[in-house]
């Protein structure tokens, strides 16, 4: 899956990103592998916010769900 969405990278970089992010969150290899891919800081800076808010509100969503269902929170 990641290979196939690297090797789109260069035709479409914002939805390569975007869905990346998505999967990957902020692996550090990930994180250089688009550092030395040659994707411009526009791309990059667009897939990155519109990628990581969707995985970001899952994590806060099932961490509150489990901190409810221990009765810490």
């Amino acid at each position: 899956m990641a290979a196939s969405l690297l090797s789109r990278l260069d035709g479409h970089p914002v939805t390569s990103i975007l869905l990346l992010r998505m999967l990957f969150q902020t692996v550090p290899a990930l994180n250089y592998t688009l550092a030395m891919s040659g994707v411009g800081f526009r791309a990059y800076l667009t897939g990155t916010i519109l990628g990581l808010p969707i995985p970001i509100a899952v994590y806060c969503v099932f961490f509150d769900c489990l901190a409810k269902a221990l009765k810490i929170a």
